[in-house]
């Protein structure tokens, strides 16, 4: 995914690293002083987002909007609950999403 990010296309990019985005493995990472646990998908959202990772300055990458709008890119992203929701609707069955908000005064 690392390498991906630093030499690919920014359409090829988005394409290969955004299903990693639905990867919830654990992974360790080495910072300059220690080891620090994370996830694939959080290490994947830090190189579409972040202009350093690891300690190495990333290439600009175009947000996803405007590869879009110029036609490199089909549509918005798909997440995995958009799928899900889809495939529900599709047999019939009404999903439904509640949100707990915890207030602290």
């Amino acid at each position: 995914a690392f390498y991906m990010r630093l030499t690919g296309r920014p359409a090829d990019i988005y394409e290969q690293l955004e299903p990693l985005l639905n990867d919830y493995r654990p992974l360790r990472r080495r910072d300059m002083t220690d080891w620090t646990l994370t996830t694939m998908d959080g290490f994947v959202d830090d190189l579409l987002t972040q202009d350093r990772v690891c300690g190495i300055a990333l290439p600009r990458l175009p947000k996803r909007e405007v590869l879009e709008e110029a036609g490199y890119l089909d549509g918005p992203r798909r997440s995995a609950m958009m799928q899900i929701m889809e495939e529900e609707s599709a047999q019939g069955v009404i999903l439904v999403v509640a949100a707990s908000i915890a207030v602290t005064p």
